[in-house]
């Protein structure tokens, strides 16, 4: 979705669309760009024995709660860039009188360090506080739900990922039933030979 976008604002030649692209990355990166967050969070938190399984589960969960997902990620979008703004502005006067004091014609570098420090505490702070709003908002709107098959038939036909995870899936059932046999075998056998023994 990303690369579709910056090509379609590359071959329009519309002034401002530069910034208008930022945006709708930023907003498509915090919706769609921390899926593999999300997916994470909800394979440790159904403590899963088939990760791929959970993890197809939670992608077809996220595809049937899109529309709130997408309105959530606007809502963290403001907050994100509203929060380090705000950060910036406290920041912008501690940040010039650090430069008032020191030598030299540096009167521009406190908005730059301003700039710096406010985007390393969004880096730091304000980010990992939006990723847990998204997932607080993801496991909210989730609860009691259960994939719907029309759903994974539409990620299915959309994409080839989504099918090369329902295979992997499908093969770790396949690969444990077989593991748990082998290893029920080897416990056997000795008890097997005992009994032969005696």
């Amino acid at each position: 979705m990303t690369r579709l976008l910056m090509s379609i604002t590359r071959v329009l030649p519309i002034p401002g669309m530069d910034r208008v692209e930022g945006l709708l990355r930023a907003f498509l990166r915090l919706s769609v760009g921390l899926i593999d967050e999300v997916i994470l969070a909800y394979i440790i938190r159904t403590n899963s024995d088939n990760p791929w399984k959970s993890a197809q589960t939670a992608l077809v969960l996220y595809g049937q709660n899109a529309k709130g997902f997408l309105k959530n990620a606007a809502w963290l979008l403001v907050f994100t860039y509203g929060l380090t703004f705000l950060v910036f502005l406290l920041l912008l006067a501690p940040a010039g009188a650090i430069v008032y004091f020191m030598p030299g014609g540096w009167a521009s570098a406190g908005f730059l360090f301003a700039l710096i420090f406010a985007w390393a505490i969004k880096a730091s702070l304000v980010e990992p506080f939006a990723i847990t709003c998204l997932l607080q908002a993801y496991f909210k709107l989730t609860a009691g739900q259960s994939p719907d098959p029309q759903w994974e038939e539409r990620l299915a036909q959309a994409s080839d990922k989504f099918r090369e995870l329902s295979k992997k899936a499908g093969e770790w059932v396949a690969s444990n039933a077989a593991d748990k046999g082998v290893a029920a075998a080897a416990t056997s056998a000795p008890a097997t030979a005992e009994t032969k023994s005696e």
